[in-house]
């Protein structure tokens, strides 16, 4: 059983604000960056919370993260943008791109915005959540490391490339943010390092075979969710995020934070990402009507017949938001072992001439 702590979210967001800050990032978007990464654990996607921020602030020190990026504007038309990172942290390259997505269509009814020269952009939900906010759709996806074979193929060429999707609905947005392999390959490592079988379905060995051996998983493919629809999917997204951007795609992006993801040094991936902001007001003549009829939809949705197994039917985001309350209350857990490396972080940066005078109590040691 894993040890955790329970943290207020203020409280983390303040650790990895200054862990960002001490290694170079202005106190402003160190903010907004660590508002990001605990907005994920903050709604229960704790693989891509601050659990990864050792791997964040190691490349920021190492020089393979920009921790004073200047961005540039390479495409700017009236409804399309590209914008180049110069490679920043994905978690700020992303923000931005959708704040171009939300002023285009807020002029256009429609704004859509590539990102190349970028990085690890964490949870997908929260920039499709950006537009929902503002009472637009939102769409969110993005390549990186190649991680799935092609259908057929026993190869990594592709990332098992996330997609999200939010739809305004007061404080309870209609949102769906998955990433197109059956499980994260985050749990796959975890079952390996218990001694652990896996469920037959969730990956493949080096050979293509369906394995239930974890450690034979991670050293063959995932399996992607639906089979050859979600490969299709994924290397559309691939198309999309990578091709059309002029960013880094397929195997051209560095997997060498495959292996161990969470306390690696990064590297630049210098991959893609695309964002796209909808305006529904623009297809209504009260913005209203779209919210009427989306509420009609999801009464003929609560109107099915449960199954037998089954409490209560829910939609998209729902389970994400009933936690995101919880843990507001009850605190964020966090295992102790992130926690000591975070720790051991502040420590780093301390001794290379950080200021630790203000450091957070939680990353003192």
């Amino acid at each position: 059983m894993i040890d955790l702590a329970l943290v207020p979210g203020e409280e983390l967001e303040a650790a990895v604000a200054w862990l960002f800050r001490a290694a170079g990032v202005d106190a402003e978007s160190a903010r907004l960056i660590s508002a990001l990464v605990v907005a994920a654990n903050r709604r229960g996607v704790d693989s891509h919370g601050v659990v990864l921020v050792p791997r964040y602030i190691r490349g920021l020190v190492a020089g393979s993260l920009n921790a004073r990026p200047r961005f540039t504007w390479p495409v700017s038309d009236d409804a399309v943008a590209v914008l180049d990172a110069d490679n920043a942290p994905g978690h700020l390259a992303a923000h931005t791109a959708m704040l171009g997505c939300l002023d285009r269509a807020g002029g256009h009814g429609i704004g859509l915005v590539l990102v190349r020269n970028t990085n690890h952009f964490g949870m997908a939900a929260n920039y499709a959540r950006m537009a929902s906010e503002r009472g637009f759709i939102g769409i969110a996806t993005t390549n990186g490391p190649p991680v799935m074979a092609p259908f057929g193929g026993t190869t990594p060429s592709i990332c098992n490339n996330p997609i999200a999707f939010a739809i305004p609905r007061g404080d309870r947005d209609v949102v769906l943010d998955m990433a197109l392999s059956v499980v994260a390959r985050g749990r796959i490592r975890t079952a390996a390092l218990a001694g652990q079988p896996i469920p037959l379905g969730w990956a493949r060995d080096k050979d293509g075979v369906p394995t239930t051996e974890a450690q034979k998983a991670l050293e063959g493919q995932l399996e992607w969710i639906g089979g050859y629809k979600g490969y299709g999917l994924g290397l559309i997204i691939e198309i999309l995020a990578g091709v059309l951007s002029g960013a880094k795609f397929g195997t051209d992006v560095s997997n060498q934070s495959v292996n161990n993801p969470t306390f690696a040094a990064a590297v630049p991936l210098q991959h893609g990402h695309f964002f796209v902001a909808i305006d529904v007001a623009r297809f209504f003549q009260h913005r209203e009507d779209f919210q009427r009829r989306l509420e009609a939809l999801i009464v003929m949705i609560h109107a099915s017949d449960l199954a037998r197994d089954a409490a209560e039917i829910k939609l998209p985001g729902e389970p994400e938001w009933e936690l995101e309350k919880r843990r507001a209350v009850e605190g964020i857990p966090v295992p102790n072992n992130v926690l000591t490396e975070l720790k051991a972080v502040a420590s780093e940066l301390a001794s290379g001439g950080a200021d630790g005078s203000r450091m957070p109590a939680l990353v003192r040691h």
